[in-house]
């Protein structure tokens, strides 16, 4: 009974340990976030999101120094922010100027954070009830969000070709329209490609799904792709050729040029372990891959075979 109550008293103090960690943190990063505000904004405003992450990823409250210093970097960028209530939700695509927020009333909106400062650099999305993953495509011309109790995606054509029209003042309060694709299940974790043609999602111990976003109607593109997923990691080539995919001991690729995709998937890696994370070189011919298990990296070229 003494061991046990010992052991109890020492995972508390490890988790409040752990808590006043992710505080010190937050704290550091808000005022690391401070003393860059004004040599280089945006790097103050990804400094200020991290701040908000290092408690809102454990489920704890935001801190309210780590808030106020997120309000403060967006409106140093270009935007104000439009959210009457606390943000419960961001995401930034830092090569397009983008930022994706949601409320604690599930409201979204995007902001403009290339845009001269002004209170018009908003648009809404409208409200995204049970949102879970997001990702933005690599040029911020789309968006795509999984909801958590619903088997569906909805993806956004973000027409940045004419961002005055996009973030408008007269229209700002106009949900963009999206698409919603049914899938297999609820809060599939989705990937974009570069070229912004094709959607892929997945879930660990799932088969990956593709489909086509430039077709009239994507939902009749959904392609299935074989072998369960490791960890949903997924990743599209910068050339928008290939997919590749993680799988138990393995890695896919999948030829996006072949009239059918499914059939033309080859390995490229295996007995390797589980693959941690994936990396393409510019032209995308070379693919780096980084095994969890024995921290190596292996280097693929992709031309082969």
């Amino acid at each position: 009974a003494v061991a046990r109550q010992q052991s109890a008293i020492a995972v508390a103090q490890r988790d409040e340990a752990r808590r006043l960690l992710r505080i010190a943190t937050a704290r550091g990063l808000a005022a690391q976030s401070i003393a860059e505000q004004d040599r280089n904004p945006p790097l103050s405003l990804l400094l200020a999101r991290e701040s908000v992450l290092a408690t809102r990823r454990a489920g704890e409250p935001m801190l309210p120094l780590a808030y106020a210093q997120l309000i403060g970097a967006v409106s140093r960028v270009g935007g104000r922010p439009f959210h009457d209530q606390n943000i419960r939700v961001n995401r930034v695509c830092p090569q397009a100027g983008l930022m994706f927020t949601m409320d604690q009333f599930d409201r979204a909106r995007l902001w403009d954070l290339n845009a001269a400062r002004s209170r018009q650099t908003t648009r809404s999305l409208g409200r995204i009830p049970c949102a879970g993953q997001i990702a933005f495509s690599p040029d911020g011309r789309r968006l795509a969000i999984s909801l958590r109790h619903e088997p569906a995606i909805l993806v956004w054509s973000i027409p940045l070709g004419d961002r005055a029209q996009l973030f408008d003042r007269s229209t700002r309060d106009e949900p963009l329209a999206h698409t919603k694709i049914s899938v297999p299940r609820p809060n599939l974790i989705p990937c974009l490609s570069r070229d912004n043609r094709w959607l892929a999602a997945g879930h660990a111990h799932e088969r990956p799904r593709l489909w086509r976003l430039d077709t009239a109607d994507p939902q009749e593109s959904m392609i299935e792709l074989d072998g369960k997923l490791t960890g949903a990691m997924m990743a599209f080539d910068p050339n928008g050729r290939f997919l590749v995919t993680a799988h138990r001991e393995s890695l896919k690729a999948w030829d996006l040029t072949a009239e059918d995709p499914a059939a033309e998937g080859r390995q490229v890696l295996s007995g390797k372990g589980s693959i941690a994370r994936v990396k393409f070189s510019r032209d995308g011919r070379w693919l780096a891959a980084i095994s969890i298990a024995q921290q190596e990296e292996k280097l693929i070229d992709l031309a082969e075979g």
